[in-house]
């Protein structure tokens, strides 16, 4: 039970460490939204400038 428990202790200290699972993962979504926010800028800059 104790290596179990040591093993999970070691394996979530890895995932948010600066290139762990849950570090990518954070990175991921913050690109994903920047990318959705410059869509969103750049379909209604068309709209405007669209004659």
């Amino acid at each position: 039970m104790r290596f179990r428990a040591k093993a999970l202790s070691d394996n979530g200290e890895k995932a948010i460490l600066v290139g762990g699972s849950s570090h990518a993962n954070l990175i991921q979504i913050i690109e994903e939204l920047k990318s959705l926010k410059y869509q969103k800028l750049y379909d209604s800059t068309r709209a405007i400038f669209k004659c």
